[in-house]
């Protein structure tokens, strides 16, 4: 998947778990910034 498609189900996902779980939203936007974090590394190996 490319960086925009992770990134837009990232924020879908952050989405429904704000209406559904605050405790959980925290947990996932946790992961999204962790990955978002890590991507840029991965591109650069990449390429």
């Amino acid at each position: 998947l490319a960086a925009g498609q992770l990134l837009a189900a990232g924020a879908g996902t952050a989405g429904v778990l704000l209406a559904t779980s605050p405790g959980v939203v925290i947990a996932a936007l946790t992961i999204i910034s962790v990955m978002v974090r890590t991507a840029p590394t991965r591109t650069y190996a990449a390429s």
